[in-house]
């Protein structure tokens, strides 16, 4: 190829004197110029335009690849967005849900234990009566008891005398029953 331009330039410089040459032109060197030229682009072209071309292409579709799978990954974004959102609108659903369902059942508890306390106050109540009236009685025995020997005494005290059992008993009776009447 250097060849060919000394060759040209040679050329170049002999045929200066006549025709095109007067204005700076030499036809030769011209041609030969554009053929160097022509042998230039051709193996520009083989050995370097098309693997460049080629690395571009490859780039080229690289990026296209990358774009794809950006438009992909931002649709499974936004899909797994709508999920989250569909999730969490399912889980405050149940949890509401379950927190009605526990203010019911602790409702239920509180009634289930009132009635149970109230069953337990009127049956604490029910038995504090019986023992009151028991003993009621009991204090009623005895206090009769009591009364009857005061009065066997003070019937004996203000007669002045014993009296026989039947006698007492009838005394007793009738001052018990006045007693109860006021």
């Amino acid at each position: 190829m250097l060849f060919l331009i000394a060759q040209a330039t040679e050329v170049a410089a002999e045929s200066s004197a006549g025709g095109i040459g007067s204005i700076g032109l030499d036809i030769r060197s011209l041609i030969l110029q554009i053929i160097n030229f022509a042998i230039l682009l051709l193996v520009l072209k083989k050995f370097a335009y098309k693997p460049i071309m080629d690395i571009l292409d490859a780039r080229r579709h690289k990026i296209e690849e990358s774009l794809e799978t950006a438009k992909k990954l931002e649709n499974e974004k936004i899909n797994m967005q709508k999920e989250k959102d569909t999730l969490i609108k399912e889980a405050h659903g149940k949890a509401q849900l379950i927190i009605e369902q526990s203010k019911k059942q602790a409702q239920d508890i509180v009634v289930t234990a009132e009635i149970k306390s109230r069953e337990r106050d009127e049956q604490l109540f029910n038995a504090a009566n019986a023992r009151i009236s028991q003993e009621t009685e009991l204090v009623k025995k005895s206090l009769l008891g009591e009364a009857t020997n005061f009065i066997a005494e003070a019937a004996e005290k203000i007669l002045n005398k014993k009296l026989d059992t039947a006698s007492d008993m009838k005394i007793i009776k009738e001052a018990i029953s006045e007693t109860k009447s006021l």
